[in-house]
């Protein structure tokens, strides 16, 4: 007589169930590759089909922290290339007297290198906005920048009062990259070397001090000038800058309503998986229970045989569903954005 008690022995996920009645199962050969392939990668339990068991990480982020330089710096730059074209061409003009065979000399040789290392100085110094797109230059580049830009117009003012012009140049450099709490020495040095061209220390030598109040009243003048400069660069860099983090912010918050969708469709899946589930087990339960009753009823042996025979194989096939996890945990992001619990729902037990 066949032991009533159901074989309980788990088998391994994604086995059929074995029919007494039949022979040994056999595996197809066309799906061995497909089982090799899904034994390296595979699938989360109640996962839907064609669809992860997880949420999919985040888009990484950049790894470019360095801040940008916005188009007000950029603009900044190119206006200062303009105006030393304007000065070093009155310089020249006003250097060589008028006579271009000077320039042809050893000291019109001097005066064009000054020149034109002076201007490489300064693309080099705007480049960290044009070509590097990296804003502010480091303090200290800013102050290389500033000691090399004065030796390379110290002779160039012996020559020509037109030579002044550039120490505007350098001083909008130091004030549109150092912060004002930082000024005293890469501002300090220009703004000297201009009060002395500009004969303030004479005035006061002479104690002419209606003109030296003058002269320092203009030089006054071109700090608030430089200073009004650096705060509304500033302002349009904090406005670019709010722009990109609300930009920013939009495309997070798409991000987020599109990875919502999918959650709530995870839980619908979800939902229905655990209705299936519980379906299926209550139908081989009461299947189980019809068959044992059919058994008693019926006196012949072979039909007692084969009806307990089946009735064997539905109380393993209900192990087995039971087995399976009704409830798989979730992780931990689709928990707090579904509202699921994480614990697995307690077997049913089968009926005796």
């Amino acid at each position: 007589m066949t032991s009533d008690m159901p074989d309980r022995t788990p088998l391994p996920e994604g086995t059929p169930p074995a029919d007494p009645a039949a022979g040994p199962a056999e595996q197809p050969a066309d799906q061995a590759p497909d089982s090799a392939d899904s034994s390296t990668e595979p699938q989360a339990a109640g996962a839907p089909p064609d669809q992860p068991g997880d949420i999919p990480p985040p888009l990484a982020e950049s790894d470019t922290d360095a801040p940008v330089a916005p188009a007000g710096q950029r603009s900044f730059g190119r206006f200062w290339d303009l105006y030393l074209v304007i000065v070093f061409g009155a310089g020249l003009y006003g250097a060589g007297g008028g006579q271009p065979l000077i320039f042809v000399s050893a000291p019109g040789f001097l005066m064009l290198f000054l020149i034109a290392a002076f201007a490489i100085v300064h693309r080099w110094f705007w480049g960290h906005a044009r070509r590097h797109g990296n804003w502010p230059p480091d303090y200290r580049d800013v102050l290389l920048a500033v000691v090399v830009q004065l030796a390379l117009l110290m002779p160039l003012l012996q020559l020509s009062s037109w030579f002044s012009g550039p120490l505007l140049a350098v001083m909008g450099q130091v004030a549109a990259a150092v912060p004002p709490r930082r000024w005293w020495l890469p501002l300090g040095a220009p703004t000297l070397i201009l009060a002395h061209q500009i004969g303030l220390f004479n005035a006061i030598a002479g104690n002419d001090w209606t003109r030296a109040l003058t002269l320092a009243t203009t030089v006054g003048w071109a700090i608030a000038i430089f200073l009004y400069m650096h705060l509304l660069l500033d302002e349009r860099r904090a406005r670019e800058q709010l722009r990109d983090d609300i930009a920013a912010l939009r495309d997070e918050m798409a991000t987020s309503r599109a990875t919502a969708a999918e959650l709530l469709e995870l839980r619908h899946h979800h939902q229905q998986a655990l209705i299936l589930h519980d379906s299926i087990g209550h139908a081989l339960a009461v299947i189980a229970i019809r068959l044992e009753t059919i058994a008693g009823t019926i006196g012949e042996p072979a039909h007692s045989i084969e009806i307990n025979e089946l009735r064997d194989l539905v109380r393993r096939t209900l192990a087995e569903l039971r087995n399976l996890p009704a409830d798989p945990a979730p992780s931990v992001t689709q928990n707090q954005a579904v509202g699921t619990d994480a614990s697995p729902a307690e077997p049913e037990q089968p009926p005796q």
